[in-house]
């Protein structure tokens, strides 16, 4: 566990010589001994505080404890004696006449994820007799392939069961390759990995596709080519 600024020990209340409320003690990836001998790492001029007090140590799986290490008056929380505890943000603590803070502010919350941006596959052409000249209204991570669970699944035994994957990209579409066995093309160059331009085509065993920005409410069919039906995202059985 890396040290970090923003995890440490507070001291709340003291009446100890040499320490002072507000002072700070980092924690790191090494337990932290406190007690009244010199060599602790916070160290506590105070006889009602055995030499070797307590440690606060860091645990499996992140975070930290503290536990007494057979001190003779004790580690309290509140008015309870407590051998060991589960340090949490804000936890107090007394040993002898000091109270100390855990401090350990919680993670940010994640970022929202991406906006499904919304977009129009075409499938322009196959030799597998899955339906062609049909757009399909996607958004987010889509699948293409021979597996029924695809967003997209497709009749043509070429391609692999989750054969590529495709998002939009900023003004342009991504196409990734899934691990397939034929792979994705543009022309006659295989991509594992590739931005496309809008209506740049692509193959998928034997099935052609396109990608265009869908179009804004009220836009009609601006962006896109005209007199085809826009089709739902299933196209087995399609006519």
């Amino acid at each position: 566990m890396p040290q970090s600024p923003d995890i440490f020990l507070r001291i709340v209340s003291t009446t100890v010589p040499g320490r002072a409320a507000g002072e700070t003690f980092p924690l790191a990836d090494s337990p932290i001994t406190l007690g009244r001998a010199d060599d602790c790492g916070v160290a506590l001029k105070d006889g009602s505080v055995s030499r070797k007090h307590a440690v606060v140590e860091p645990v499996a799986g992140g975070g930290y404890r503290l536990r007494d290490t057979g001190s003779a008056n004790g580690v309290y929380v509140g008015d309870a004696r407590t051998p060991e505890l589960v340090l949490t943000h804000q936890a107090q603590f007394r040993i002898g006449d000091t109270v100390f803070e855990f401090v350990a502010p919680p993670p940010p919350p994640p970022p929202p994820p991406p906006k499904k941006t919304p977009f129009i596959i075409r499938i322009v052409a196959s030799k597998a007799g899955d339906a062609t000249e049909r757009e399909l209204s996607v958004s987010g991570v889509v699948s293409i392939g021979r597996a029924e669970e695809c967003t997209i699944p497709i009749k043509d035994l070429s391609a692999s069961k989750r054969h590529a994957v495709v998002t939009a990209d900023g003004d342009g579409f991504r196409v990734i390759d899934n691990g397939s066995a034929n792979g994705v093309w543009l022309e006659d160059q295989r991509v594992s990995d590739e931005v496309l331009k809008p209506g740049q085509r692509f193959r998928v065993g034997d099935t052609f596709f396109e990608c265009y920005p869908k179009p804004e409410e009220g836009d009609g069919d601006e962006g896109r080519p005209l007199g085809v039906a826009v089709g739902r995202v299933t196209v087995k059985g399609a006519s």
